[in-house]
């Protein structure tokens, strides 16, 4: 249950990246590039914002769904920039000899201190990400305010970098209203 812990704590980063950014809109009908990293089809119109060196795409708000790319993380280098502070714990560091299960580890250890309830991991398998192999696992959760979630993340290693993707929303709407998009977007896409 490695897994399902480091997703967890991954799960409550990007709820602490869930602050009011700046949006932009990402429009369909065409394939767009996400961070340099990502080529990916839309399928519908989402609003974009970047965050702590992730972007984060949402339809209705990102308290109720979004999709979140985590681009190019190379060697030597923390899977989320939190900035130095007194109060920030220093992040392991994604090393590009790391299997992608080494990687899940890494995930744990990155966010081993935040805490959601009711945490559930199912169906980790592997993956074609991008042409390449790699990983994907669903997942469900409690928020601290009470919201069931349901999710999936997979995630893949190209030239000596880490690339993952997740989408996550509300269990008892939002997860499902996107749920086969988010889908075609991670399996349509091409890692750059």
């Amino acid at each position: 249950m490695r897994g399902g812990r480091t997703l967890l704590a991954f799960i409550a980063v990007v709820f602490l990246l869930a602050g009011c950014g700046k949006y932009q809109l990402i429009e369909s009908g065409h394939r767009v590039t996400v961070g340099e990293c990502f080529r990916v089809d839309p399928e519908i119109p989402w609003s974009m914002t970047k965050e702590a060196g992730v972007f984060v795409w949402t339809v209705d708000g990102q308290d109720l769904e979004r999709l979140i790319f985590f681009p190019g993380i190379k060697d030597g280098t923390p899977l989320i920039a939190l900035g130095k502070s007194a109060s920030s714990p220093e992040m392991p560091i994604y090393k590009d000899s790391m299997s992608l299960l080494e990687v899940v580890d890494l995930l744990e250890a990155t966010m081993a201190r935040l805490d959601f309830h009711q945490f559930e991991e199912n169906n980790l398998r592997p993956a074609t990400i991008g042409g390449l192999e790699g990983f994907r696992v669903d997942f469900s959760f409690v928020s601290k305010e009470g919201l069931e979630y349901r999710g999936f993340a997979a995630g893949t290693q190209k030239n000596h970098k880490l690339y993952l993707v997740m989408y996550m929303g509300t269990a008892l709407h939002y997860y499902h209203r996107y749920e086969t998009v988010a889908d075609h977007i991670i399996t349509g896409m091409e890692i750059l």
